[in-house]
């Protein structure tokens, strides 16, 4: 097999892709030899006249762009990859993570998208609404990253892509650099809501706030259907993003334990601090520990619903996960075969 030559040093800007095949009719990337696997995107000049293209080899990376203001330039992507350490593929995942898996639209925007004109006044807090004038801005100024839907299920907002003219979104620009399929991409694009929505985020920024302080009973309605939904599909995020001890021991629980359920708490989860024990023998009454953690649980609502959140487990066994969400049976049983215990139960011995 013929290898490709080493590339030379990025600022000669030589070529990076060259006219391949008997018919002139492939794309060949002189970095890492790859051919036809080139993803390619023109759109409307943030510059305001002309176009801007796009050309990046999915395989190694490279990239090729022009726009009117600064013509044609290259970026070469290091060929060999250079060697990823752990640290390297953290940080990857971090920067790809939003666009990675992301989907086109849904065929409409979800029953409270805050875009649409029939969605009442003041169903999502504050800080939401602010996101959306963001996006009315000229290119160039706007937030680099994908408005998804509220709903968590990784489709970008149908609302937001209904309303803001997607040749002029940065992180729809973007999005295909940071993993969001070529082809999702296109088809976001192209998409046109089937329901009326707001001109611009500013409009339906202003109508979201306006009932804010004092929902009306529609708007109440939505809020109750909505939360629970939202909140169990963030949870998994929200826990990713908590703080932990680099090396739990034994008693960091007892500060740990309450400082993260007060965050939980800030982020509208019912959490509660809850002490487990780990019986040695239960008849007689001898007990191996008690840790405490936090309990996950709506008012009311069966065992069978509660989750777990657990940051200092690494204490009993370092294999154990540093965040560690799971549901309360599966927690018992868990903790029991870590520690080496016959049982884990509820300290004391009643329900939470």
């Amino acid at each position: 097999m013929t290898r490709p030559e080493p590339w030379r040093n990025s600022e000669q800007q030589e070529p990076i892709f060259e006219v391949s095949g008997p018919d002139g009719a492939s794309l060949r990337c002189q970095i890492c030899g790859a051919v036809d696997e080139v993803f390619q995107n023109e759109a409307p000049s943030m510059a305001g006249y002309g176009e801007d293209t796009y050309a990046r080899c999915t395989r190694c990376g490279s990239v090729e762009t022009t726009d009117p203001v600064f013509g044609w330039r290259a970026k070469p992507a290091p060929w060999p990859p250079p060697r990823t350490t752990e640290a390297d593929a953290d940080t990857r995942r971090a920067v790809i993570s939003e666009g990675a898996g992301t989907r086109r639209p849904a065929k409409a925007p979800c029953g409270t998208c805050p875009y649409r004109r029939d969605v009442p006044s003041g169903v999502w807090d504050a800080s939401e609404y602010a996101k959306l004038p963001a996006y009315d801005q000229p290119t160039a100024l706007q937030p680099a990253g994908l408005f998804l839907c509220h709903q968590a299920d990784g489709r970008v907002c149908a609302g937001w892509a209904g309303c803001h003219d997607t040749d002029n979104l940065l992180a729809l620009r973007l999005a295909a650099l940071h993993g969001m399929p070529p082809e999702e991409v296109t088809a976001t694009r192209a998409y046109v809501s089937p329901v009326p929505l707001f001109g611009s985020g500013f409009e339906a920024a202003e109508h979201g706030m306006a009932g804010i302080d004092d929902p009306d009973a529609k708007a109440r309605r939505a809020i109750s259907r909505l939360h629970p939904k939202v909140s169990a599909r963030r949870l998994p995020g929200v826990v990713h993003d908590l703080p932990v001890p680099p090396a739990p021991a034994d008693g960091d629980c007892l500060t740990w334990a309450p400082a993260t359920a007060e965050r939980l708490r800030q982020r509208g989860y019912p959490a509660q601090v809850v002490d487990v024990a780990g019986w040695a023998d239960e008849q007689a009454g001898v007990v191996a520990f008690i840790h405490r953690t936090v309990l996950l649980a709506e008012p009311g609502s069966d065992s069978t619903d509660w989750h777990i959140v657990d940051v200092t487990a690494r204490q009993f066994d370092p294999t154990l996960p540093a965040r560690w969400l799971t549901i309360w049976h599966d927690y018992l049983t868990a903790l029991a075969d870590a520690t080496g215990v016959p049982r884990v139960t509820i300290w004391p011995l009643q329900s939470p």
